[in-house]
Formats: C-alpha cells, structure tokens, sequence
C-alpha cells in the first residue's frame, strides 16, 4: 500500500512539473475569463452547499472528485469532465460530496502551491515560482473548461493577499452561518472527523495556538471568531469591498432562487455572464438540530454568552 501511495504521489509531481508546464503555455493563449471566483468563510458555516448550489445552477467550472485524483494535471481532467452533467442531490459529508464529478476542495492541487504550514500567508511568504505555477496551473484549468472558474477551499481565505497577487480581480464570496449553530456544527465534525471532541479540526486561524489549552467549546466560538476576524481585517486591508459577496447561510437556504439571481447580479457587475443551467430548489432546510451531549451544549451556550454580553 505504502508503495502504491508513493507512486501515485509521484505520479501527480511529474505531471505536475513537467508536463503542466508545457500544457499551460498553449492553454494561456486560450480565450476565456481570467477572473476566478473563491467560496471562502468558516468551516461548517455553508460554504459546501453554497459550491454545490453555484455549480448545478450556474454554467461555472470547478473542481471535482476526479481532480483529487488526478491533481498534477487538472487541465486533463477538466477536458474530459468539462461538458459532462451531474445529478445534484445537495448532500454532503464533512465537506465531501459524492461521485466522480461531484465538487471538491481538491487539497492535493492547493498544497502544491501552498504550504501546510503556516496556514495564513500572504504574497511576500510564498516562493514566486510557487505563485506564477498556481497561475498557470488556474488558467489552463479555466482554458480546458471554456468558463470562468469557482472554487471552495476554506483554506483559501488564509491566502487572500496570495490569491490576489496572481490574480488581482479575484471574486469572493463570504459565508456566514449563525454562531450558535455554527460552533455546534464544528463540535460535531470534530467529533465524526478525529473521534474526539478534544481535537482541532479544520481551518486553524492566525495565533489558534493560543486557544489549544482552553475546552473545546471556547475553542470552537474563538475559532469561528478569529476566522471572521482575519476575513474582516484582509478585506478591509486589500480594499476587497466591491469584490465580495456576503452570502448568509440562512438567507441562502430561506431562498436559493434569489440567492442566485443575486450572484448573477454580482458577477454581472465584473463582466462575467454565465449561463444558468437548472432552476434552484425552493429552499433548503436550515440546520439547527444539535446531536450534542447535553454537557457539552450547555458549556457551548455558555461560551457564546460570555462573547455576546
């Protein structure tokens, strides 16, 4: 299995480093939209239904299943999946959908531009060999699909200045979910994800170390906090305003259908038209259920009242 694994993962790097390179050169001369969008917020706040949304009604490339396997060459995959349908049916499992086209974080393509560690960055920590192939890796992705681009990477928002170095008209858009439901939500992905809700899962913002010796249900509130806090503070610093739109979880699952006719506004005002490819649903279901041991939802609740008085 090891061996397996390491020929896989050295598969990808060839391709990757050798052989994208060449692939982008005649892809960047490719007519298409150089303005990719970015689904960005907190974990467990919305952001995978949102991706799926945006994707099953909107004429929008993205990544799917299948570039996760294939993620030295993204390009390729696009070619062959790019005219292809998917029945959605909105269900997700810890921000993993299913089949091979369904829409996907693709980590492995981020971490080759990216480091794992620090998770925040901005342009002058990343190698700018790192940056113009993460440009090229994105143009000929966007060239292969013959539309404008729309990713969802959490981590993606510890990267804004980043991004926006390679691509400086970037487009954003910034979920948000009620707190309350929010952290519960952490909680129970900590839970289904390590086995413990003792663990840190997920998106680790800027000085989290300093949370790690406190309960879990502090850490939860203070890391959906510190998460919207650096948003916040990026935005205001890169002077994002225009480019970014807030999207409530709540609101979007009141009322998909204007939702999207919202984004096409919003993408309009960039020059971008896309095609809309299926009506939305009438709404979603807001979660709010909790599966929480009473004790823990109660020092939950405890911890967002002391942050709320």
């Amino acid at each position: 299995m090891k061996i397996i694994k390491t020929t896989y993962r050295s598969l990808n790097w060839i391709l990757g480093f050798a052989i994208e390179p060449m692939i982008s050169t005649i892809f960047c001369k490719a007519k298409h939209s150089k303005t990719p969008i970015f689904i960005i917020g907190p974990p467990r706040s919305g952001t995978t239904l949102t991706f799926q949304l945006v994707t099953n009604c909107l004429n929008l490339g993205y990544l799917n299943n299948l570039h996760g396997l294939l993620y030295g060459l993204p390009a390729l995959v696009s070619l062959l999946t790019h005219k292809k349908t998917r029945q959605e049916n909105f269900s997700s499992n810890l921000g993993l959908t299913r089949g091979w086209l369904g829409p996907s974080e693709c980590g492995q393509w981020w971490y080759r531009f990216f480091p794992r560690n620090p998770v925040y960055v901005t342009r002058d920590m990343i190698d700018q060999r790192k940056l113009l192939a993460f440009k090229r890796s994105l143009v000929s992705i966007a060239s292969a699909e013959g539309r404008p681009l729309i990713f969802k990477n959490l981590f993606a928002g510890m990267r804004l200045d980043a991004i926006l170095s390679a691509f400086p008209d970037a487009l954003f858009l910034y979920v948000s979910r009620d707190l309350r439901n929010n952290a519960h939500s952490i909680l129970e992905g900590r839970l289904n994800a390590t086995g413990s809700f003792q663990n840190w899962w997920s998106v680790p913002p800027p000085g989290y170390e300093k949370l790690l010796d406190l309960s879990p249900e502090i850490q939860v509130v203070e890391q959906i906090r510190m998460i919207h806090g650096q948003l916040e503070m990026d935005i205001e610093r890169l002077s994002l305003g225009s480019r970014v739109m807030r999207v409530k979880y709540e609101d979007l699952c009141m009322d998909p259908c204007m939702f999207v006719d919202q984004l096409e506004v919003f993408l309009s005002m960039a020059n971008i038209q896309i095609e809309r490819l299926a009506p939305p649903p009438t709404n979603f279901t807001i979660s709010t259920k909790s599966a929480l041991p009473a004790e823990i939802s109660e020092k939950l609740n405890l911890a967002i009242k002391r942050v709320s008085d």
